[in-house]
């Protein structure tokens, strides 16, 4: 007994939940001639009858219906009516033909996925500009014209939190959660593809990518030696997935320090394979198997009078490691003189 008197009071508020939906088949008609008129009104600027969920009051003109004019219509409610499976089957049918939106959520939703699309077909990526709308061209469907789809953009990355099936709807697409990190793995890509034609990444001053079908199309005209510059500068707010990808191609992040391991190995080497390190000036590393590759052709008999010189504490220990003696520090001129004087 207890458990009746538990369910009964639901039992009857659902029953009466449900009674308060009903909408006589007059009204529901009634209903579905606005959309229909709303339809024929708006189509050269929308291929759906998309009604607000706000009141509406029909102007009392042509070509409302007459028994529908200066009357206010809820179609949030009329779609709660829908959801609830209350209305008659053939409104239904009549409201489908015409593109009746009855889930406005999922439309909007729709909407934003084909402008990316077009967006995309148009520009090759989804790099949205933060202001760009979208213009009144037969490029998009014309139910987009005008959204602002650069905040559309903006608006989903700041999102916490998406459903599982919109995550799966942009990543069809191609959407880009962080456009600067997209930016720098085009960039490494394109490093990457150079590599593979040349096979390093010693590239040239002013170097741009040609416009040729060596070349995939998205690189042409970019400015590799500009981007390896930008990498390094920015190496510190790069993200650890760009990093690794750059890594991945042997990349130099610190070319001066590299220089200054050649030079070491030179040394090195040049002791190993001649029992002293009393370098000539005029020696230039062979290109031999007893020496590193990485080597060859280096003036190491030139740059070692510069590498005596250096004043940082590590690389002394490494050159006198190596048996380099280093230069005596030159005191400055003024301090010579007081010295001298006494004297």
């Amino acid at each position: 007994m207890f458990t009746s008197l538990i369910h009964r009071p639901r039992f009857v508020a659902i029953s009466r939940s449900l009674s308060s939906y009903k909408m006589p088949p007059s009204l529901q008609e009634m209903y579905a001639n606005v959309a229909i008129t709303w339809r024929e009104v708006h189509r050269d600027t929308s291929d759906y009858a998309y009604l607000p969920n706000s009141a509406l009051i029909i102007p009392n003109e042509d070509p409302w219906p007459e028994d529908a004019r200066g009357r206010k219509f809820s179609f949030s409610y009329f779609r709660v009516v829908y959801r609830k499976n209350l209305l008659e089957p053939s409104i239904v049918d009549t409201l489908n033909r015409i593109n009746f939106v009855w889930n406005v959520r999922d439309h909007n939703w729709q909407l934003h996925l084909h402008a990316f699309k077009a967006f995309k077909l148009l520009h090759g990526d989804l790099l949205v500009p933060a202001n760009y709308i979208i213009p009144q061209s037969e490029n998009y469907p014309k139910d987009v014209w005008g959204m602002k789809l650069g905040y559309v953009v903006d608006n989903l990355r700041r999102r916490p939190a998406l459903a599982a099936s919109q995550q799966d709807d942009l990543k069809q697409i191609g959407f880009i959660w962080d456009h600067l990190e997209y930016i720098w793995l085009k960039k490494v890509a394109a490093l990457a593809h150079y590599k593979k034609l040349h096979g390093n990444l010693d590239i040239v001053k002013g170097y741009r990518v040609p416009y040729d079908e060596s070349w995939p199309a998205e690189f042409h005209g970019m400015r590799l030696q500009q981007a390896i510059e930008y990498l390094r500068f920015r190496k510190n707010e790069l993200s650890d997935k760009v990093k690794d990808a750059v890594d991945a191609l042997g990349f130099t992040w610190d070319p001066w320090q590299t220089s200054w391991e050649n030079k070491l190995g030179a040394i090195e080497a040049y002791r190993i394979n001649y029992g002293h390190v009393k370098i000539p000036r005029k020696f230039v590393v062979p290109a031999s198997d007893d020496w590193p590759q990485d080597t060859w052709g280096l003036k190491i008999g030139e740059y070692l009078p510069y590498m005596r010189a250096e004043t940082r504490l590590d690389r002394m220990a490494q050159l006198e490691a190596l048996g380099i003696s280093l230069a005596k520090p030159r005191l400055p001129k003024e301090l010579r003189q007081l010295l001298s004087n006494s004297d």
